[in-house]
């Protein structure tokens, strides 16, 4: 976890979680780990999002059991460069099979365009997804920060395909993980029903209906409205169908002949009054005074 020019990590974090007795030992448990939450999760999921029936037989449990248990001496010269498995298959494959280099899925000659890709993105807006990875308390423990920023502008000045570009990723990773781990968001829910409806009083109630003229809800003829901020009038032009958003989520759809439409197209950008409304669009003010209501009271429109 070092820089080419400056550490990542801060003097002590390596120590953090203990002593390390055996390092061989602790990188075969985090393999394993890293089996069974990715790779497995990624293959059984591929091959079924294919229609077929995947067949892994490296991850045989006996073969499994056995790595882990090599002899300590054995540990360093077998599990590095898949040794181990380059010397069981030799007697069954080609030898240009057997010594083959490892080549992950994006890696290769074009290599520096995925990484200009990644350094791009930690580098926008001044670093601040870097920044966000050291909010949470563990990572601003063990990350030194500076060392971070400098090491992403040098790989950024030019095209790269040093490996360390793939530790400042993990590492900022594992930060934004830790806060995301601090912070877990809200349970979702599904999207609220969209409600198709003619008119705005369509929806009103029978406890609406019947409020005191002199309520929070009253109106006159010369009472100014305007659209609640929270709201906007969605159109789709092929159809001519409208909707109604509040806060973001599409709450109503409106036919496109409706006087809840008219209403609602007659405040956009601007406040009036019902009488105004009727006068400009040929209406009646007993025939939208019930949808004002009911607008009002859902907080599509505000009394001015």
């Amino acid at each position: 976890w070092d820089g080419e020019n400056a550490p990542f990590l801060r003097d002590g974090a390596l120590g953090l979680g203990g002593d390390v007795d055996d390092a061989y030992a602790e990188y075969v448990a985090w393999e394993h780990r890293k089996v069974q939450q990715y790779n497995v999760w990624h293959e059984d999921r591929t091959a079924a999002g294919s229609g077929i029936e995947a067949r892994v037989p490296f991850l045989d449990h006996r073969l499994v059991d056995f790595t882990s248990r090599l002899p300590l001496d054995l540990r360093p010269e077998l599990l590095w460069d898949k040794t181990i498995l380059r010397r069981a298959t030799s007697p069954f494959l080609p030898q240009d099979m057997v010594d083959r280099p490892k080549g992950p899925f994006f890696y290769g000659a074009g290599v520096h365009h995925t990484y200009r890709t990644f350094l791009s993105m930690l580098e926008q807006d001044g670093g601040a997804l870097i920044e966000r990875a050291l909010d949470g308390p563990q990572a601003a423990q063990m990350l030194d920060g500076d060392a971070l920023h400098a090491a992403v502008a040098e790989l950024a000045a030019q095209p790269t395909s040093s490996p360390q570009v793939e530790i400042v990723l993990r590492l900022v990773n594992m930060g934004l993980l830790s806060g995301m781990a601090e912070e877990p968001p809200p349970p979702m829910i599904d999207a609220a029903p969209v409600q198709v409806m003619a008119r705005a009083s369509d929806a009103v109630d029978s406890s609406t209906r019947e409020l005191e003229l002199n309520g929070p809800l009253a109106l006159t003829d010369d009472r100014s409205i305007g659209l609640s901020p929270r709201v906007l009038l969605l159109s789709r032009p092929e159809d001519g169908t409208w909707f109604l958003a509040v806060d973001g989520s599409i709450e109503y759809e409106l036919e496109g002949d409706s006087e809840t439409l008219v209403l609602l197209r007659a405040l956009e950008g601007s406040t009036s009054s019902i009488k105004q409304i009727c006068a400009t669009a040929g209406l009646e003010p007993e025939t939208i005074r019930d949808d004002v209501r009911q607008l009002i009271s859902d907080g599509a429109v505000l009394l001015v």
